[in-house]
């Protein structure tokens, strides 16, 4: 017996339904997404989830990073989709580096979990 068993499965957010979705069209539009301070005790249950949802809408799998209080999605095939946006992308970026122009904006994938969710 696992000791996550000895613990209360903890109350979710009530925005989780809106948070689960938000990152799911982020991951289905650009392959990737971010999302900045997930609370501990929500995590488990948000890579779940938004696993179960791009499965269930793209057919893809999902692989999910978690580091403190930020988690990672990425779906490889559909990031693939778009690898030489990417390519572009970032050659851009580099140039503006370079020659110290403004760096072009980039695409929203970085989320932030107190944008969505009302304490």
């Amino acid at each position: 017996m696992g000791l996550d068993k000895l613990f209360p499965v903890p109350k979710l957010n009530e925005q989780f339904p809106l948070i689960v979705q938000v990152i799911t069209d982020t991951v289905l539009e650009y392959g990737t997404a971010e999302i900045l301070d997930v609370p501990g005790d929500q995590q488990a249950a948000l890579r779940r989830e938004v696993r179960a949802e791009v499965k269930k809408r793209a057919g893809y799998g999902l692989t999910t990073h978690a580091h403190e209080s930020m988690v990672i999605f990425v779906c490889d095939p559909i990031y693939d989709l778009h690898a030489d946006e990417h390519m572009r992308r970032g050659a851009a970026a580099m140039d503006a580096v370079l020659t110290g122009k403004p760096v072009p904006p980039q695409p929203p994938t970085r989320l932030s979990w107190s944008t969505w969710a009302a304490e």
